[in-house]
């Protein structure tokens, strides 16, 4: 299994405790490498030590047989030079696993987010008159999404609205990784400045307004502190499909975390220096 990192990535601590795991829950039976793809020793070997067996189509590192793929950071929002595409290039060829794969990665952007809360979208997955019910349930997880690409009547009346009205809305980049959202005045400012161009790159995104609680947040070397915060819930999902088949093998629902923020506070991170790590308490 190789683990990748890129430049100064702040989860290849994380990604080291998981090969550290499961190392021993193999028994070391399975090795565990971690690989950067802004590795610049690389660009100096004219043997590259991550290759694509052209008999085969399997990746191999340092000649090994890699069966596994895996990233802790979705490939958007990473900046790749020529090499570091060519690398991911010849990982997404292979027969390797992906976790995720590139397609899975571009599944979590904000246009397709745009595209799935389009009406009819959800309906693609679930045709029959009897899932209305269903459709329904998973429209109403929805927040409102607005694509800003047109040049229409609408579109224009949707910025104006707003630019008057900046605390009811979101301006996100069609990227992952985190922060880069705007709020209040800078959404406005970004709204007045885009070209036609950077501004389709965005969505505009209903901004939620959750239950405020009060609760103790935690910081290393500084005393306990009730706040007023806001916890959001994170599921997660694991699934394994072929995509040249078009299957679904294994897809289950299994464990969650909570993050919590300040109340004032925007954005969420908690790599990023924002949020708190929180379990759930039912009352």
């Amino acid at each position: 299994m190789v683990c990748l990192i890129y430049n100064n990535d702040p989860f290849q601590y994380d990604l080291r405790y998981i090969a550290e795991e499961l190392e021993k829950k193999s028994s070391g039976k399975m090795e565990v490498e971690i690989y950067s793809l802004n590795d610049y020793s690389e660009r100096k070997n004219s043997t590259k030590r991550l290759q694509l067996d052209p008999a085969d189509f399997s990746l191999r590192l340092d000649g090994r047989k890699v069966a596994i793929v895996y990233s802790g950071q979705s490939a958007l929002g990473c900046k790749f030079d020529e090499l570091g595409m060519e690398f991911r290039q010849i990982i997404e060829l292979s027969t390797a696993i992906k976790a995720p794969s590139l397609a899975v990665a571009i599944s979590s952007s904000k246009k397709v987010q745009q595209m799935l809360a389009m009406p009819g979208a959800i309906e693609r997955f679930f045709p029959e008159p009897s899932d209305a019910a269903t459709v329904a349930q998973i429209r109403a997880t929805f927040a409102k999404i607005w694509g800003l690409e047109n040049e229409d009547e609408d579109t224009q009346k949707l910025i104006e609205g707003a630019i008057e009205n900046p605390g009811n809305y979101v301006l996100k980049p069609n990227r992952e990784c985190g922060g880069h959202n705007y709020y209040d005045d800078k959404l406005v400012k970004k709204l007045k400045e885009f070209t036609p161009t950077e501004r389709g790159a965005h969505i505009l995104m209903q901004k939620l307004r959750p239950m405020v609680v009060k609760n103790y947040v935690l910081r290393p070397y500084e005393a306990a502190r009730l706040e007023e915060v806001i916890p959001e819930l994170g599921v997660y999902g694991f699934l394994i499909g072929d995509l040249k088949a078009g299957k679904v093998l294994h897809n289950v629902q299994q464990g969650h975390h909570f993050r919590t923020k300040l109340s004032h506070v925007n954005e969420a991170g908690i790599s990023a220096g924002f949020g708190f790590y929180d379990s759930v308490y039912l009352y």
